[in-house]
């Protein structure tokens, strides 16, 4: 009995011949399997080439439109910046204006309360005196327009 039968060698003859024809009934057709060289060699069929258009010619276009410069800006600061004004799209150094904020007023209470036991509140107006704790608001010098604000706390 050869391997490919599907029975186990060990059993009976009936046990054979009740499987054989439970495949039969079936429509199972018991085939040998491929041989090593057709199963590790297996070259897919190419598939049909797709059906393309032909390509259209264009002519060049001549009354193209100048091409415009576009400058990046850096990020507001602290300090005064180099920018691209979009207002009177000028390149300008922003002027710069500090205002104290409810942040600052909220820092400036924090201090006071923190040395008013040692009866030195006069700490609570270091926020209002420097600039590291204020807004900076950057403004065009040309026209006045507001560029932006920058804050570090």
């Amino acid at each position: 009995m050869d391997m490919n039968s599907g029975v186990n060698p060990a059993q009976s003859d009936i046990v054979r011949q009740v499987y054989q024809e439970a495949t039969e009934e079936k429509g199972i057709r018991r085939e040998p399997p491929p041989s090593y060289d057709a199963t590790f060699n297996y070259v897919p069929p190419i598939p049909p080439a797709p059906v393309t258009n032909p390509p259209v010619t264009q002519q060049p276009v001549t009354n193209q439109t100048p091409s415009r410069t576009v400058i990046l800006h850096l990020p507001l600061r602290h300090a005064p910046t180099l920018f691209n004004c979009p207002k009177c799209d000028e390149r300008i150094v922003t002027s710069v204006t500090y205002t104290s904020t409810n942040k600052t007023h909220m820092l400036a209470g924090f201090v006071c309360g923190i040395t008013c036991w040692c009866c030195i509140c006069c700490l609570a107006a270091i926020p209002y005196l420097t600039k590291i704790f204020k807004e900076a608001q950057h403004t065009c010098p040309n026209c006045k327009a507001f560029l932006g604000s920058y804050s570090k706390i």
